[in-house]
């Protein structure tokens, strides 16, 4: 009966991490900066380059930067 629950319960925590790594960083970033798209460009297409400008490389430096 310990078995079945332990297996139940790693079974939870690992399709909850998946749930996690599959969502998108654009999403999560789209989120935490909000901004409105200018008149004339594609809303769709201009945040996401907004959003991967907004990414940093792993010495902390920004896409918008390089």
């Amino acid at each position: 009966m310990k078995t079945k629950s332990l297996v139940r319960i790693t079974a939870a925590a690992a399709a909850l991490m998946l749930v996690f790594a599959a969502l998108p960083f654009s999403v999560i970033a789209a989120e935490v900066y909000p901004v409105n798209t200018p008149n004339g460009y594609n809303e769709n297409d201009y945040q996401k380059v907004r959003v991967f400008l907004e990414i940093t490389d792993p010495d902390g430096v920004k896409n918008g930067k390089n």
